[in-house]
């Protein structure tokens, strides 16, 4: 069995070091003739724009069609963004293998920002929810004609006699007063609700819309607000980068926003990776950045006109090969230096991870929002039916209007901090910090965001948690999104799980307290008190902690309250 083993291991020792020593021995051959079959870069292999995964989770087109695009993400996407190799011969074999790794691990970078931005553009517009508004209109005026307007006139009556039981035989008139104006008003309300649902389907909309208007008027004076655009826009010119990210004129906020994130997110890594700087003032990527993304990317097919020519972008790349073929950075963009594009493609795969997902979560927690609004109006024939009623209808209708305006708020509030995170990026990208530093501390205004979320929240209960505006202002402060995924990250789950550690040791602590009471019981119930203390603290505002322990005596507590005498109870009742 051994000598099987060994010859195995000898047969696979022999394997490794042919595949290591031939290409090296092949590609010292100095001969014409060997020079074709050692060169391993291969032809130029361009990507079609909105093809692949990149066209999967593309966002959808305008409602009037597709327009031309005003932005380079707006135009490309994540097309044309790979590192080719050129002129690579059999001894850099290593440095195919590593420009494979990088592209690969590049890809899955694009892949999460994609999402990302798509998830973003999805969250700030009504794109993939226009649709849905549309059937919730029909669904809205479907449920007033089958429920509200047939029932209606029993509720009235049932209403009418309520008033009538308060005024004639209570003698409350302003109670009655109060109720009748209640049930014109909330009839009133219904007929503008069912005859124009489009006025309250689009309140979403228009709250998103004006709080994106004035965060990004507000951004764009700012410093760095203009850092974020690393090429030339589409349809200019002049080889010449200018300020993108807020304040563009004649291009939509949200468009300027997704440009911005895909500027820090994709291209400018990928320029680091294919010319070996992303600075925009840098002849080598102000004169041939679009060039080569637009070499590296074919437009889709349209019917009734010819195929893009894949051989002329080829002969276009090795026309800039070799304009380049003197400059210090040509290891760069042939490819030689993979160990540069293969840290490139960890730093931008940490970035998207770190960045893109706090914005995924932000923005998913925005379509939630947005969706559960849809589904507080599909419900409103129902809550109007009852609303009518002036007395208890009335407080389910106004709970029912509270909802509503709450999940107002919480869209207008993730709104501001999706623009904030935006700007923010943008910001940090714009400094002359290197890469790395770049990404630390996007990685740091990440935990920062999760960690001073809470006293924000505590800001606007602590003002007076029993009005209807602090304690809505309160919940928009807060996600549960962001809840859940706080305990992703890396303080956050160390702390939980020394408190679900000591939670589960109290078993043993139990026990070991037996042999020696005084130490072990003094230890448990510091530990106790610490993990209570922790927890108290991420319980929700308005929960109260006691300060002190409970009464040991509670049979003695017990009979005390069994002695008391009970209370009268409180003759009539209040109107409701």
């Amino acid at each position: 069995m051994k000598v099987r083993l060994s010859r195995r291991l000898a047969l696979a020792f022999a394997l490794v070091t042919a595949v290591l020593v031939v290409p090296v021995v092949v590609g010292g051959v100095s001969a014409p003739a060997a020079a074709a079959p050692c060169d391993l870069s291969g032809a130029l292999a361009p990507e079609v724009i909105g093809g692949g995964t990149d066209g999967m989770i593309q966002p959808m087109p305008p409602e009037g069609g597709a327009q031309a695009p005003t932005t380079n993400y707006g135009q490309f996407g994540m097309s044309g963004q790979f590192w080719h190799t050129h002129e690579l011969g059999c001894s850099d074999y290593v440095a195919v293998l590593g420009n494979m790794w990088a592209n690969g691990i590049f890809t899955a970078a694009k892949a999460v920002d994609r999402l990302t931005i798509t998830t973003y553009q999805a969250a700030a517009t009504e794109g993939p929810l226009q649709s849905i508004k549309d059937v919730v209109d029909d669904i809205v005026t479907s449920l007033a004609d089958a429920m509200y307007w047939p029932l209606l006139r029993p509720i009235v009556i049932i209403g009418a006699i309520w008033l009538a039981w308060y005024g004639l035989i209570r003698k409350r008139a302003t109670t009655t007063a109060e109720g009748v104006i209640w049930m014109v008003l909330a009839v009133t309300v219904a007929v503008w609700f069912f005859s124009r649902p489009a006025d309250f389907t689009g309140l979403g909309k228009v709250v998103t819309d004006k709080t994106g208007e004035v965060v990004n008027s507000a951004f764009s004076g700012l410093p760095g607000a203009g850092g974020a655009s690393c090429l030339p826009p589409p349809g200019d010119s002049a080889p010449e980068v200018k300020p993108g990210g807020f304040g563009q004129g004649g291009t939509p906020g949200v468009e300027q926003n997704a440009d911005a994130l895909w500027s820090t997110l994709v291209c400018k890594p990928w320029l680091v990776g294919q010319f070996g700087t992303a600075d925009p003032e840098q002849p080598i990527v102000r004169d041939f950045g679009r060039k080569m993304l637009e070499i590296q990317s074919i437009p889709p097919a349209v019917a009734g006109q010819p195929a893009p020519d894949v051989g002329a972008r080829q002969s276009e790349y090795a026309e800039l090969a070799s304009q380049l073929r003197n400059d210090p950075r040509y290891t760069v963009f042939s490819g030689r230096d993979w160990s540069n594009r293969l840290g490139v493609a960890v730093g931008a795969f940490i970035a998207a991870l770190v960045a893109g997902t706090l914005i995924f979560l932000v923005a998913v927690s925005l379509l939630v929002l947005k969706v559960g609004f849809l589904l507080l109006l599909i419900l409103g024939p129902i809550f109007l039916l009852i609303g009518v009623h002036p007395g208890s209808g009335r407080i389910i209708a106004m709970r029912w209007v509270e909802m509503l305006v709450g999940t107002l708020l919480r869209q207008a509030v993730l709104t501001i901090v999706l623009s904030v995170l935006v700007y923010g990026y943008a910001l940090i990208i714009s400094t002359a910090m290197p890469w790395g530093l770049q990404v630390l501390f996007m990685a740091l205004l990440t935990i920062a965001v999760f960690f001073y979320r809470r006293p924000f929240q505590h800001l606007f209960a602590s003002l007076n948690g029993h009005t209807v505006t602090t304690r809505m202002l309160g919940e928009a402060a807060s996600s549960s999104v962001l809840e859940r995924s706080a305990g992703a990250l890396p303080p956050v789950a160390s702390a939980r799980i020394g408190r679900w550690g000591l939670r589960k040791a109290e078993p043993v602590i139990r026990a070991a307290a037996a042999a020696n009471p005084a130490g072990v019981a003094a230890t448990a119930a510091t530990g106790q008190a610490r993990v209570r203390a922790e927890e108290g603290e991420g319980a929700p505002s308005g929960t109260r902690v006691p300060a002190t322990a409970a009464p040991l005596d509670t049979d003695q507590q017990a009979g005390k309250a069994a002695t008391r005498a009970p209370l009268e109870p409180r003759r009539g009742t209040a109107p409701p």
